[in-house]
């Protein structure tokens, strides 16, 4: 007798033992934001150098374009324009060294050395984004400012298309399509 009570006993603490952990509850967190294109180098020039990065949000698309203006031997300060073309509205979040021209054209100030990011949002319904790339340079010979516009080699792409993942419709219709067959 004596040794089914010890043994029920042994039984009942080691599963009281395991209670606290069972009633003790974890938070987990869904992730809201998905990385699809980490540092896309677009331009990589001895004056200068162009890179994106793209995440989705919860309903919309956030890209980071990366700029970083080099210093040069010769002094020369560079000016950067961003052209965007979408077939859906473009928010571009400000920034302090970059004035907003036109609806979806921001251009930076003439500058020797600086590095930053421009950010763009769009509704996750875009399914075109296309970045077009300026780059102006100031040198000072003889005491006079002698501006070259659009400085790229003609050879080089001024153009590119930035990363949009694949629409998520097409494949929501076609679960909804095999729920309804079956």
């Amino acid at each position: 007798m004596i040794k089914k009570w010890t043994v029920c006993l042994s039984i009942i603490i080691l599963v009281l033992n395991f209670v606290p952990n069972l009633l003790q509850g974890h938070q987990v967190f869904a992730e809201n934001q998905k990385n699809y294109k980490d540092k896309v180098e677009l331009i990589n020039d001895e004056s200068f150098n162009i890179s994106y990065s793209m995440q989705a949000l919860e309903n919309q698309y956030e890209w980071e374009i990366d700029y970083r203006i080099n210093k040069t031997e010769n002094d020369k300060e560079l000016k950067l324009k961003f052209s965007f073309e979408g077939n859906q509205p473009i928010e571009i979040e400000e920034n302090e060294s970059w004035t907003l021209k036109e609806k979806n054209t921001i251009i930076s100030d003439f500058e020797k050395e600086n590095e930053g990011k421009i950010v763009l949002r769009a509704n996750n319904s875009i399914s075109l984004l296309n970045l077009e790339i300026q780059a102006d340079a100031k040198l000072i010979e003889n005491d006079q400012e002698v501006i070259s516009e659009d400085i790229l080699a003609k050879n080089e792409s001024t153009i590119f298309s930035l990363y949009i993942p694949e629409n998520n419709k097409a494949v929501m219709l076609s679960l909804n399509l095999r729920v309804t067959i079956v």
